[in-house]
């Protein structure tokens, strides 16, 4: 009988430590969310709710996970590398160009 009692008092420690570990992190994000934040963004899509990237995040993980290999399952798979050197060589443009705007600025 004692060791029961003796494990659900840890037990009810634990809980209680955990339940303090996320008041604290709710405490931390109203801190950064609402304190710390700039007034000018609170009507931004993404940054007046953590709802919308969230909802994003899980649509991502369906598709990449559920449907995008149902969608794939009997098909070839398709030819990107023409559009892979595209997007490289665009990258590399792009960047090049925000080294020179950053250095003609500093």
């Amino acid at each position: 009988m004692n060791t029961n009692l003796s494990r659900d008092f840890r037990t009810f420690h634990k809980h209680r430590e955990m339940a303090a570990v996320i008041k604290e992190l709710v405490k931390g994000y109203h801190y950064l969310n609402n304190d710390m934040a700039d007034p000018r963004t609170n009507h931004w899509a993404l940054v007046s709710s953590p709802v919308p990237v969230v909802l994003i995040l899980l649509g991502y993980l369906y598709i990449v996970n559920k449907w995008g290999i149902e969608f794939m399952k009997n098909r070839q798979p398709y030819q990107l590398k023409n559009t892979i050197i595209f997007f490289n060589i665009t990258q590399i443009l792009f960047n090049v160009w925000m080294f020179y705007e950053v250095r003609s600025v500093s």
